[in-house]
Parts: structure tokens; C-alpha cells; sequence
């Protein structure tokens, strides 16, 4: 299976674009769950996820940017009965971010479980942070 199929896999044909900042944050969550846990569950530091372009007074304001469009629901069509219905589906189930501490936690959405835990054993973070900001002909297309 290559990287592209594991996007596919996760998000189906239409995949979001994630900024570099969206594609850290993710990529470092999912680096921090616990092996084996039943909850998909993550913290970590603002220091952990900044781009050094954010760096200076713009930190949480990038971050809080990056939250409001992690948990937007993604759409995505099917067929039911030869019938086309959308749906949305959710990549967090909570996702916090506290300026005063300056940490970031959450939990993945459990539906996805077996999907984040498939992407962690076959990716590093490193790998995962340059694969989902892909655009264009690096991405499959819909069929």
C-alpha cells in the first residue's frame, strides 16, 4: 500500500489539504498515543507543533486557527440504494488548546481508531507531517 492509499484509506478520495502547521499538529498527536490504549487519546506542548514562522506573539492565534479547521466536519458522498447521500465525518473527538499552559490535547475520533493505529505503525511522524499537506497530482483524485 503506498502513502497515498493510506490518505485514501483514512479519508476516502477527498482527502482535506492540511496547511504544514495542521499536518504537524496531527502528525505529533498521533505520535503520542499510548500503544495499546483504548482511547486515542494525546497532549503535548505549543512548542511541540510551532513552525518557526509562527514564532513570537502569533503562537496560539496559529494554533487556535488550526484547531477551528481540524474540527470541521469533512464531507463525503456514498451510495445507499443507488441513491447518492452525504455524509460527514469528524477527525477529533475533542480537541483543546490552552493558551495558559500552552498545551494541545484530545482524542481522535474512536470510529477511525483502527485507521490512526494503521497510519502510526506504518508511518513516522516525520513521514505522516510531509504526506497529508500533498496537493494536486500527489494526491488520487476521485474516482
Amino acid at each position: 500500500m503506498t502513502e497515498s492509499d493510506f490518505l485514501v484509506s483514512l479519508f476516502g478520495p477527498f482527502a482535506p489539504t492540511f496547511t504544514p502547521l495542521e499536518a504537524r499538529l496531527v502528525a505529533q498527536a498521533l505520535s503520542r498515543l499510548p500503544p495499546a490504549a483504548p482511547r486515542l487519546t494525546f497532549e503535548l506542548a505549543f512548542d511541540a507543533v510551532l513552525l518557526r514562522s509562527h514564532a513570537g506573539g502569533g503562537q496560539y492565534a496559529a494554533i487556535a486557527e488550526a484547531q477551528a479547521r481540524l474540527t470541521q466536519p469533512l464531507p463525503y458522498q456514498t451510495l445507499a440504494l443507488d441513491h447518492r447521500r452525504t455524509e460527514h465525518l469528524v477527525l477529533f473527538a475533542s480537541l483543546r488548546v490552552d493558551e495558559g499552559t500552552e498545551r494541545i490535547s484530545g482524542e481522535f475520533n474512536p470510529r477511525l481508531g483502527a485507521r490512526w493505529r494503521q497510519l502510526t505503525g506504518e508511518l513516522t511522524a516525520a513521514e505522516l507531517e510531509a504526506l497529508l499537506p500533498l496537493r494536486g497530482a500527489n494526491r488520487p483524485r476521485p474516482s
